[in-house]
């Protein structure tokens, strides 16, 4: 996460005399403010929350800021809470999945933009993702479209872990550059559906009606 918005990247790796740098952007609570949501909602299974989401192309109004445990990059601000607002008559269960959803896709697109433009370095063609919400086509579709560039689901879901595995074998001298990449294999890619212009259309009012 950037805890300090002006401090510099920090040390990822040093192997064979080679240093890299990372910086990290978090959406903090993520997935655990889908699962509230869910939780309220009284959809414990997150396929059946998918399903509901995906029976509509929008909120239809309603939207949703996952601040539940604070905002991390690149507000940093810890005291930060969730809310949805944005309700009507009109509004229903699929309206609310769909906003939950598309909170978490916006606050992505808020880190990615922020993570490259202190980086100084051009954003990638496409972007490789794992984890828990990656199991979400319903998700990673909308934030593809977001991203406005196509996104590759590891087919290691946990990937962190297989990180780790590779950092440990190529620090000992098991793995060189070229054999760590062949871990990297995806299942699906997931292209944009939508034009730049509309989406900064979205996100321009995302952010308008989440922070006032």
């Amino acid at each position: 996460m950037l805890r300090d918005m002006t401090a510099p990247p920090f040390v990822v790796s040093h192997v064979g005399g080679e240093t890299r740098f990372c910086i990290e952007g978090m959406v903090y609570s993520a997935g655990a403010a889908l699962d509230w949501v869910r939780g309220v909602m009284r959809l414990s299974d997150p396929a059946a929350f998918d399903r509901l989401a995906a029976t509509t192309p929008d909120a239809g109004g309603p939207w949703f800021l996952p601040a539940l445990q604070g905002l991390g990059a690149p507000h940093g601000d810890a005291a930060r809470r969730g809310a949805f607002g944005g309700l009507s008559l009109s509004s229903d269960r699929r309206h609310l999945a769909r906003a939950a959803l598309e909170g978490v896709a916006f606050r992505t697109r808020e880190v990615f933009e922020h993570v490259h433009a202190i980086s100084g370095r051009a954003p990638p063609a496409a972007l490789s993702v794992d984890g828990g919400l990656a199991g979400s086509d319903v998700f990673l579709q909308l934030q593809a479209d977001l991203l406005g560039r196509p996104l590759r689901r590891h087919a290691i879901r946990e990937a962190t872990a297989c990180g780790a595995a590779i950092c440990a074998g190529r620090g000992v001298g098991l793995l060189g550059e070229p054999d760590a990449a062949r871990f990297a294999t995806y299942d699906r890619t997931f292209e944009p559906r939508i034009a730049a212009a509309e989406a900064d259309a979205r996100f321009a009012a995302w952010k308008a009606a989440a922070y006032g």
